[in-house]
């Protein structure tokens, strides 16, 4: 009986770690979209808000706006609590108070995506990754500010 419980407990073990394993492997693929019907130079007005309401998030989205904000983009912080992505679109893009907004970047960690007021549809969408010479948050920033002001001058 006791090596019956001892050889269930190795499985359950060994059943645990290749879950584990599996589950820490499991890393998201990088990506950068862009939607082509919608240029950067079409955002004047940006509200920023987090994906997520836990500190690092938070504080990723306040160094993404203040990094906007230095680039010369007026990105703005709006504050509240959504449902889901698409409520907070549908709701910040048309204050009750004060101009419209252009579009709606949503940071969470190591992912952002603006979306366009006029479609409330992903005008740019872009994940980085924790792997080693992964994109990190300031370069996914400069890849945004880049899609924000190409074409901007000519």
């Amino acid at each position: 009986m006791i090596d019956v419980i001892r050889g269930l407990a190795i499985v359950a073990i060994v059943a645990a770690l290749g879950t584990m394993g599996a589950c820490c492997s499991c890393t998201k693929q990088e990506f950068e979209d862009v939607n082509p019907a919608v240029p950067g130079t079409h955002f004047v007005r940006i509200a920023t808000v987090s994906g997520v309401m836990a500190p690092t998030a938070i504080r990723d989205m306040v160094k993404t706006r203040e990094k906007l904000q230095q680039a010369g983009i007026d990105a703005e912080p709006f504050a509240g609590h959504w449902k889901s992505e698409s409520s907070a679109v549908n709701s910040i893009c048309f204050p009750p108070v004060g101009p419209p907004f252009d579009g709606v970047l949503i940071v969470s960690y190591l992912h952002m995506t603006l979306y366009d007021c006029a479609t409330a549809q992903p005008a740019y969408d872009i994940q980085g990754s924790t792997k080693s010479g992964g994109m990190r948050m300031d370069e996914m920033t400069s890849r945004l500010i880049r899609y924000l002001n190409r074409n901007k001058d000519g």
